[in-house]
């Protein structure tokens, strides 16, 4: 993004401004690369080498077909994060060497999911963390349970990680839209969002706008999105492309239109099957991942996907997509999907995040 201008008016016969080159600050981006391995069993293999090919062809579509919901799925929950791989945060201060914990939301929890408990704002320490799989799940209650005792953590500030991802994921547009350098990301992450330094001379306008209540929700009301729309404007003369929310708050925002009768003039279908309801000419979009009681309002044009390519690949650098699991000791083959991803920005004052927003969906 551009860090200063040589500019200025004069009168005539005045010396012109002092000429100089145009100075950038340089984000950089490195990619994050995100794996999901399957399996099949030896039986299965066996029958495919006596002509039951058909056997493992199924075994393998079966596979493939699970592995290609779950992988977009999983960076889609990404992009609604903020690159540290956290799921929940706990919701007080719990006592440690115990099974059970209540956390602030299950929306990214389901029962077998494998999670790490660790803790801390700026860095965590993997020694200190401990992985188990969560066995049940309290959705009144948000009281998860863990297959085994956690025993310790790095701070009294723990959180559910997705299996051994702290501080390892993409950034997300909370990222984009925040004040503040990111907290979860290790010293070996990429840390701070392009390299630059928000509380740095650098870093200056190198943020995004958050319009919160203090943690106390207030009603939506188009007023408040309008003041949404009006910052990022004014603080990065940016052009409202997009407004994403969670359905509890889309559906909010269609009560809104009712009494006017434009909801049902003023919904749409978006590419990709997404609706859409209409904010001045910018499509609301509802999205399952999105974390609630927030609306991102998105200037796309200084967003982008990183990618070396646009699909997911299998893990061949041998030359092997196929191979027995632990060398051969374990009656099974093993595979592994991935993909090479990163949100970047060339810009960040012309992002907006609106949240304390309360849900009325009667």
């Amino acid at each position: 993004y551009e860090a200063g201008k040589y500019i200025g008016s004069r009168n005539e016969g005045e010396t012109l401004p002092t000429p100089n080159y145009s100075r950038h600050t340089k984000a950089t981006f490195g990619l994050v690369t995100l794996y999901q391995r399957g399996r099949i069993g030896g039986k299965v293999t066996r029958a495919a080498r006596k002509g039951k090919a058909a056997a493992f062809a199924e075994a393998l579509d079966t596979q493939l077909q699970s592995m290609m919901e779950d992988l977009p799925h999983e960076h889609n929950r990404m992009l609604h994060g903020r690159g540290g791989g956290v799921l929940t945060t706990f919701s007080t201060t719990q006592a440690i060497s115990s099974t059970t914990f209540i956390v602030h939301n299950i929306q990214y929890l389901q029962v077998d999911d494998v999670v790490t408990v660790a803790g801390s704002t700026n860095g965590l320490g993997v020694s200190s963390a401990i992985t188990r799989s969560i066995s049940a799940i309290n959705e009144s209650t948000k009281q998860v349970t863990l297959d085994g005792l956690v025993t310790t953590w790095a701070t009294t500030l723990p959180a559910l990680f997705r299996d051994l991802s702290q501080g390892k994921e993409i950034y997300g547009i909370q990222n984009m839209s925040d004040t503040t350098n990111p907290t979860y990301i290790t010293a070996g992450g990429f840390g701070n969002v392009g390299g630059i330094d928000v509380t740095a001379a650098a870093g200056t306008f190198y943020h995004g706008n958050v319009l919160h209540n203090s943690g106390t929700t207030r009603p939506l009301s188009r007023g408040l999105m309008q003041q949404g729309r009006s910052t990022m404007a004014a603080k990065g003369r940016g052009q409202l492309k997009l407004i994403i929310c969670d359905y509890d708050l889309w559906n909010t925002y269609g009560n809104l239109l009712a009494p006017d009768q434009n909801f049902g003039e003023k919904i749409y279908e978006m590419d990709g099957g997404f609706d859409a309801l209409d904010f001045v000419r910018t499509p609301v979009v509802p999205d399952v991942d999105c974390l609630p009681n927030r609306m991102h309002f998105i200037d796309t044009r200084t967003l982008v996907i990183l990618e070396y390519s646009r699909g997911y690949e299998f893990m061949e650098a041998d030359g092997a997509i196929l191979r027995y699991a632990s060398n051969g000791d374990v009656d099974e083959v093993v595979f592994a999907m991935l993909k090479d991803m990163q949100l970047g920005a060339s810009q960040r004052n012309n992002q907006v995040r609106i949240e304390d927003l309360a849900t009325n969906t009667a």
